[in-house]
């Protein structure tokens, strides 16, 4: 599975009208061969964004480029999303528990490692992160998806609640810093969002 994720900044007063209004663009892409569905993220506090779009394939997603530019041009610059980034993405790891839904609460660490460093980065967190997290109360998902030319490694878990992802935090710091080093990564940054839109036709463990 692949996924292309757009980043951008929502105006705070407007992010209860973030999915109606982002809904031409989202339907705009449904139609494709190989779409399997949408995430929209957002920071209630800051108003960072992120939208998720999910494809069966690395051919369906660069099939898809035309009708994504397009489908951005229509909310670029608009009253609600203004697009900052967009970056492409394989899915290495997807544990869930739970089934993906809206009103639940993301973390996401953004890291750029060493391209050579990623499966490594990806066998530490199967082999030492996922345990850790699974243990946590309210924890729903988990998945890391990278960029392989670039090294860019996010690793994203899922909550119940915005407490529970909060409570986790103290046993996830440690594992974020030994990750690091093993990525060789200059550093990383922490994002964290609540999903107000959540449409995914297929959860699949990876």
């Amino acid at each position: 599975m692949f996924a292309r994720i757009t980043w951008g900044q929502v105006a705070v007063d407007r992010l209860d009208d973030v999915a109606t209004t982002l809904r031409p663009a989202i339907d705009s892409l449904t139609h494709l061969d190989g779409y399997l569905g949408i995430a929209v993220l957002a920071n209630r506090t800051t108003g960072a964004a992120a939208v998720i779009a999910y494809w069966d394939s690395l051919e369906a997603m660069q099939a898809s480029e035309s009708a994504a530019s397009t489908a951005r041009a229509m909310v670029r610059g608009g009253p609600v999303l203004e697009v900052k980034e967009v970056d492409r993405f394989e899915f290495v790891l997807q544990d869930r528990v739970a089934p993906p839904m809206a009103n639940t609460f993301v973390r996401v660490t953004d890291a750029r490692a060493a391209p050579e460093k990623l499966d490594d980065m990806v066998t530490f967190v199967r082999g030492r992160v996922m345990p850790v997290m699974k243990a946590q109360s309210g924890f729903r998902a988990a998945s890391v998806v990278v960029n392989r030319e670039t090294g860019r490694f996010l690793a994203a878990t899922v909550w119940n609640t915005a407490a529970d992802r909060e409570a986790s935090e103290a046993a996830v710091a440690p594992l974020r810093e030994e990750g690091r080093e093993i990525g060789a990564a200059p550093s990383t940054s922490v994002e964290r969002y609540e999903a107000i839109l959540v449409e995914i036709k297929q959860a699949a463990t990876v």
